[in-house]
């Protein structure tokens, strides 16, 4: 018990999965809120102490874990790192990982045409900083803006499961349920400025086009922070941080968003009868979440506007490829959330047979788009890698 008190004062508010053979135990308040949440029955430990405990089994931890977040709990999981036996004393034990609303990979919490954007913001003197990240994809962006209604609205818009804010920030009107708080410390220019860039190996932000984004460098620091220490990994996936400007994108606050139901109908809050569901005829869950973000963000400049519809218009006139390239796109998987667990080194075998699928799809995709001369057809093509020594890699293990 005092192992297990010492690791749970390192994760206070999070739900303590404490691996203890084939089951995870929870104590004290950690087993009544388990208990409730799970419907699981509520036990003891120690009679004569009165210490409550519950417990569920290793190999069907997965539902339970994905009931909590679900319901807004966070879950850190306490692994046992050595056999039993091996040492003296008990058995050490250590958190590996620690999931939240917004730092969440696993299928059962994950909607495979959406993004689960966590979100991190600050005020300052010079205005408001936002910066959001999909830990499952790697997507992580970065503005600044005016004031706080302009920062309300862009939260509104990107609507994170989970925003990590200053201690002592107040909260009240901001649209987002589940809120974490981080020190003061965390948020300094300078630190975070520090943490992006041992991140990315690079000297400065200026090759990302971020340097002049104070406010947003403040949050994206303390955002990295927060997620590398949830999920105690480098994030070797998370390469860059991309910079935008609302003023690029039509803007419309939450409540005119919310009317038009764009992505979220008004009865629900699902995506039943929105537009989304009407236009939504993708392929993958990439196309799914690419198609979902340039319906949030729709663009104002003519030139970027008659880039795309360029494109579709060629689409439109090769028909007989568009339905090849339909039917090989029906057998690619979701190589960004793939690629994501194999960096967080939790990449299932099937994951990885996933993977080598679709890479193996990729030659044929790029020959099929070889006739195509629109710009942003071209450029799609152009960037196309197989990564054959990957497919190789798997095959041969």
């Amino acid at each position: 018990m005092r192992q297990y008190l010492d690791i749970k004062s390192g994760c206070k508010d999070a739900v303590l999965f404490f691996r203890m053979g084939d089951f995870y135990e929870m104590f004290f308040e950690d087993a009544k809120l388990a208990s409730r949440a799970l419907g699981i029955a509520l036990t003891t430990r120690d009679k004569e102490r009165d210490i409550p405990m519950c417990g569920v089994p290793y190999h069907a931890a997965g539902g339970y874990i994905t009931k909590l977040v679900r319901k807004g709990h966070k879950v850190a999981i306490c692994e046992q790192m050595e056999q039993p036996g091996q040492g003296k004393g008990p058995v050490e034990r250590a958190v590996t990982r620690i999931v939240t609303p917004g730092v969440a990979l696993e299928d059962e919490l994950l909607e495979s045409g959406s993004n689960n954007f966590i979100g991190a913001a600050c005020r300052g003197t010079s205005g408001s900083g936002f910066a959001y990240m999909d830990v499952s994809t790697g997507e992580f962006r970065i503005t600044d803006v005016k004031d706080g209604d302009s920062l309300t609205d862009e939260i509104a818009r990107i609507n994170p499961s989970e925003l990590v804010l200053q201690e002592s920030t107040d909260t009240a009107g901001l649209p987002v349920r589940n809120v974490t708080f981080l020190a003061a410390y965390d948020f300094k220019h300078d630190v975070s400025l520090e943490r992006l860039t041992a991140q990315f190996g690079v000297a400065s932000l200026d090759g990302f086009g971020c340097s002049d984004l104070v406010e947003g460098t403040r949050a994206a620091g303390a955002l990295l922070h927060y997620v590398r220490d949830t999920q105690k990994a480098d994030l070797g996936h998370l390469r860059r941080c991309t910079p935008y400007y609302p003023g690029d994108y039509l803007v419309m606050d939450h409540a005119t968003r919310r009317n038009l139901e764009i992505t979220e109908n008004m009865r629900s809050g699902d995506r039943t009868d929105t537009l989304l569901s009407l236009l939504d005829r993708t392929r993958t869950a990439m196309g799914g979440r690419r198609l979902r973000e340039w319906l949030t963000y729709p663009l104002v400049d003519e030139g970027e506007i008659r880039t795309r519809l360029d494109g579709v218009e060629e689409f439109v006139e090769s028909r007989e490829v568009s339905l090849e390239l339909e039917e090989l796109l029906s057998g690619v998987h979701d190589l960004e959330r793939l690629i994501g667990r194999v960096s967080l080194g939790i990449a299932s075998p099937r994951d990885l047979v996933s993977l080598k699928e679709s890479l193996k799809k990729v030659p044929e995709l790029k020959q099929a788009l070889g006739g195509f001369r629109a710009p942003i057809t071209a450029a799609a093509a152009a960037s196309l890698d197989g990564v054959p020594e990957a497919v190789e890699l798997i095959e041969g293990s």
